[in-house]
């Protein structure tokens, strides 16, 4: 079906095996696991590794979107986070806001308020001079207005996944780390994978491979484009008032440009538009100066006259469909493969309830909210067969 099979060497057989243990992979296992279904989480890398899309210190949590299907789903997965929150006696979420800026004719922006009113989302629509009134650290561009939005903040992905994983081994989920994927095949009704160590036979798949999930499922051509992106950190001396209880997430729609309050002493800031293309398998990381540099300037002129001095550059994935929605459908020939791709670098704020989402199509169950949108229809021109 999918890639051809290797030399098994170890048999294990479970329900379910999920395929990439990122953002949705962990969440799924974790879901998994809490229902009570024998699972098996396989990661090519270690466990936590920076190869991939999901890592490092901070990734907005936001409902400003231009579809309402995002802001609904960001609702629902607030809850899950803050569910999470109790059950580890963990702090996951920090919601210190966002503020979005803008030139009053931006067009996104303005459709991102329609969904928010239509959502009946909290929000407020600010002049620059009620921004300077509440923020006086922040200098916005001349004529441009914002958006304050009080349900935002941000996550630590890599502390986030360490917890969900964390818990999925504790309801009884298995986690290997370090196994690549050699052969994926159906095999008598149930589906067989190989790494260079085992041979696994399992009911169902769910796969979340990012930006190798093209290479899992090669029978499917899916049309995603990966992209290397890049986050920068910065820090000065002072900073004692741009912290999470004081500055919000930030972000620039004219420039596509975000960033962060300073958290662990860092002020991180990113360039959402996307970046160059790139094989999974070889990415260069070094740092972009042109990049960075737009980006330290950016920073500069929002927060001026504090000696900001750029300290390391994070490069991650971004993993893009055409239309930069998600994929959450069930393989269309396979029917016990599940596919969750194509996050388009948006995507970790609702983990959780993508995980969940997964697993309810795994186990056969109508999903809890209407994903229709986020399937394999034609019309999304998904797959190079279209």
């Amino acid at each position: 079906m999918m890639m051809p099979r290797a030399m098994p060497m170890a048999l294990h057989e479970t329900d379910t095996v999920v395929l990439g243990l990122g953002a949705m992979g962990s969440a799924a296992l974790y879901h998994l696991a809490l229902r009570g279904v024998p699972a098996l989480g396989i990661e090519q890398f270690r466990l936590g590794h920076d190869r991939g899309s999901t890592h490092g210190p901070s990734r907005v949590f936001r409902p400003f979107y231009t579809n309402p299907l995002y802001v609904q789903m960001a609702r629902t997965a607030q809850a899950q986070w803050q569910e999470l929150e109790r059950r580890t006696q963990t702090p996951l979420l920090r919601l210190c806001g966002q503020l979005v800026i803008a030139q009053p004719d931006n067009a996104k922006f303005q459709e991102s308020l329609k969904a928010l009113q239509e959502s009946r989302e909290d929000h407020d629509v600010l002049t620059r001079d009620q921004v300077a009134r509440q923020f006086p650290m922040m200098q916005l561009p001349a004529g441009s207005v914002a958006c304050w939005v009080p349900r935002a903040g941000f996550l630590e992905p890599t502390y986030a996944l360490s917890i969900l994983v964390a818990e999925a081994r504790k309801a009884g989920a298995d986690a290997w780390e370090e196994q690549t994927v050699t052969g994926l095949n159906p095999r008598d009704g149930r589906l067989e994978i190989t790494t260079p160590d085992h041979r696994i036979l399992c009911r169902r798949l769910i796969c979340t491979g990012g930006s190798w999930t093209a290479s899992l499922l090669p029978d499917l051509q899916l049309a995603l484009k990966v992209t290397r992106q890049q986050k920068f950190h910065f820090r000065s001396s002072d900073v004692a008032d741009l912290h999470p209880d004081q500055v919000p997430v930030y972000t620039d729609y004219d420039l596509n440009y975000y960033g962060f309050p300073v958290w662990r002493g860092i002020l991180n800031v990113a360039d959402d538009n996307w970046g160059d293309f790139t094989d999974p398998n070889e990415v260069d990381r070094s740092p972009d100066a042109e990049t960075k540099a737009r980006l330290q300037d950016w920073v500069e002129a929002l927060f001026p006259n504090r000696g900001w001095q750029h300290v390391h550059t994070e490069t991650c994935l971004y993993t893009n469909t055409p239309d930069d929605d998600f994929i959450i459908d069930r393989h269309p020939e396979v029917p016990n493969v599940i596919i969750g791709a194509g996050l388009s670098g948006h995507g970790f704020k609702f983990t959780p309830l993508l995980g969940e989402l997964l697993v309810q199509l795994a186990l056969g169950e109508t999903p809890g909210l209407d994903i229709r949108a986020l399937g394999l229809q034609p019309e999304r021109n998904l797959t190079l067969k279209n």
